[in-house]
């Protein structure tokens, strides 16, 4: 059986948007997948010139077997081209999402619904999030077979933490994203990394600059990461801190890689995962966590490590990734 993975080829590798892509690539070519690159970079006018012959010659030999398609590629008319020339074939399509645009961007525009879900329901299987990810699309009109991943791996060769709860807690991400930070006068310090930071946080805020995937998770030495998204202390708002009611932010897979429990929205889909999972704490707002954090006792925290740990080899090795896709085939 011929086993195929979507890889998308960018200018921006080693970035956290193209991380997630790049890791599910490489997990599934050390298992024998065959790799089939898109190069997001080329002009709009060059794929509609000539995206329909390149594809053509690009997927000519695959005649049967599994296609892993990573959604979405931003370009609407190339996803047409792969799917229209992959459905002729005795192929199975696996869609692994790793974004629903309507959900961030345009949910209530009920057209732009109805052509997402069209353009997902011509795959056999889907690869989402978690269960509110399914739920959702069910609701939405969603009848093929769907796997929850439960979270993204995060491939990395740096060495782990060994946090204490002495040690601030840690943000990393694109701060434009992030400007609670700015009113996050609490008593733990934090410190803060990422692009396009504010021109003043509270003393307690402590910005640390900029770095690559890679080049970040040495300098992650915190007691939590902190997931957080909007310009509200008391809830995710805006339109990313909604879309965390659905997705799974990578950024959580980035801080259990590192060894960090995590901290997040109590109404983020995660959450269901993260306190099972015993990986760190939910909360309903950020002006309770000096008491939420005074409440953790050393014993509590050295059982929270533990787990972590093993969270934490697991998405190094390519664990979830693994497991969904050998439940869809």
């Amino acid at each position: 059986m011929g086993k195929y993975i979507l890889s998308i080829d960018t200018k921006k590798n080693h970035t956290a948007l193209s991380k997630p892509k790049e890791d599910i690539v490489n997990i599934l070519e050390d298992t024998g997948f065959s790799r089939v690159t898109y190069n997001s970079e080329s002009c709009k006018v060059w794929r509609r010139l000539f995206g329909k012959i390149i594809w053509w010659y690009k997927l000519k030999n695959i005649k049967d077997g599994v296609f892993v398609f990573q959604y979405p590629i931003y370009s609407k008319y190339i996803t047409k081209v792969i799917l229209r020339n992959l459905r002729r074939k005795r192929i199975k399509l696996i869609c692994v999402i790793h974004d629903i645009e309507v959900l961030r961007d345009a949910k209530k525009e009920k057209k732009a619904v109805q052509n997402e879900i069209k353009t997902l329901q011509q795959f056999d299987v889907l690869i989402v999030h978690n269960n509110k990810m399914q739920d959702w699309l069910k609701k939405n009109g969603i009848i093929k077979k769907m796997i929850t991943l439960k979270l993204f791996d995060y491939l990395t060769n740096s060495s782990p933490h060994f946090p204490t709860m002495s040690d601030p807690i840690v943000y990393a991400g694109n701060l434009t994203k992030a400007f609670f930070l700015t009113k996050m006068s609490i008593k733990k310090s934090v410190q803060v990394y990422g692009p396009n930071p504010a021109k003043r946080y509270p003393k307690n805020v402590e910005y640390k600059g900029q770095y690559s995937s890679e080049e970040l998770i040495p300098h992650l030495n915190g007691s939590f990461g902190l997931v957080w998204d909007g310009d509200s202390i008391t809830e995710n708002n805006g339109v990313y801190g909604e879309y965390t009611k659905y997705n799974n932010p990578h950024k959580v897979s980035l801080y259990l890689s590192c060894g960090l429990p995590v901290i997040v929205w109590k109404q983020a889909a995660i959450a269901d995962f993260v306190e099972k999972n015993n990986l760190g704490i939910s909360i309903d707002s950020l002006s309770e966590l000096d008491e939420c954090l005074h409440d953790i006792s050393a014993e509590k925290y050295k059982n929270m490590l533990v787990d972590v740990n093993q969270i934490r080899q697991e998405i190094r090795e390519g664990f979830f990734t693994l497991n969904a896709i050998n439940r869809a085939i």
